[in-house]
């Protein structure tokens, strides 16, 4: 992460019995089930935005995990371990920000905000109100102003249709997935797979391993219900509504339609469900540009 801004992790630490590297002292790997509690609270931040000290990664280094070194490192067999040398995989940090820096990408309506945990319960101070107003100034003089769909936007969804072959689903398959889930399918969706069927992308975001395959009509349903608590109340307005899963990882994670509110200009909302943190978050405002960024 870019913030050179450190926050110390006070609060968990890896297990005792974790292999160490024998030259930086940072543990074989920092999995959220290898993590023990403490007792002790992390300090507060000091700056607007920070990162966290402890970072987290997969349970299994890629010598050891299967799908990583069969499918990315295409080997043929486990590779032999060697001393203190170890890939890890999926490695992330946590990101924090303070209070009026948090106001102003909400204002912004920058995506992506979801807060672990809750939504920051400390009011915004004057002073901060301020800063806002100020930096939202900045914004304005540049011109800068939300994104929304174009035309650029359609025009490439459609050439990408155009230039890719597959074998299309029938227009009666997508009528009865409508009538069984009892909603329409966005304009988007239901061009793609006509035209291509369904799909797999693989290593999206750049990420190795981290495919998706989208789910075609006669398999969507809403058995992925369980991935939101429908008792418990949203983060924030950004938390989707009812979840229709659209696409598939196979290691526990989803992408999936905010069908909730009805569809909004002939598209759903499209979110990422992380299934390590519990938490949605917000992906792309269509199914096309959805697909834009698997491409990349």
């Amino acid at each position: 992460m870019v913030p050179r801004a450190l926050r110390p992790n006070l609060s968990y630490t890896p297990c005792a019995s974790m292999p160490r590297c024998p030259k930086c002292g940072e543990p074989r790997t920092a999995h959220f089930s290898q993590l023990v509690e403490t007792g002790v609270s992390d300090p507060p931040i000091t700056a607007d935005i920070c990162k966290s000290q402890l970072w987290l990664s997969y349970e299994q280094t890629g010598e050891e995990a299967g799908y990583y070194w069969m499918h990315v490192l295409k080997l043929k067999q486990r590779p032999k371990p060697r001393e203190g040398v170890w890939t890890r995989i999926g490695i992330l940090r946590s990101a924090f920000m303070s209070l009026r820096l948090y106001m102003l990408l909400r204002e912004l309506k920058v995506i992506g905000l979801i807060p672990t945990g809750s939504e920051p319960r400390e009011r915004p101070t004057s002073d901060d109100r301020d800063w806002i107003a100020r930096k939202l100034e900045i914004f304005a003089a540049a011109g800068a102003r939300p994104s929304k769909p174009t035309g650029k936007q359609r025009d490439w969804f459609e050439a990408y249709l155009t230039s890719h072959k597959g074998k299309g689903v029938s227009e009666s398959q997508i009528a009865g997935a409508e009538k069984r889930l009892g909603l329409a399918l966005p304009a988007s969706y239901r061009q793609f797979m006509t035209r291509l069927g369904k799909r797999k992308f693989r290593n999206i975001e750049e990420e190795p391993g981290f495919d998706v395959t989208i789910v075609p009509p006669k398999e969507l349903d809403f058995s992925g219900d369980w991935l939101r608590d429908s008792q418990q109340p949203p983060a924030d307005d950004d938390t989707p509504a009812k979840t229709l899963p659209i696409g598939t990882t196979g290691f526990g994670d989803y992408f999936v339609f905010d069908v909730g509110h009805g569809l909004i200009d002939g598209e759903y909302p499209v979110f990422i469900y992380r299934h390590e943190s519990d938490e949605y978050e917000p992906y792309a405002d269509s199914f096309a540009m959805c697909i834009k960024r698997f491409v990349g």
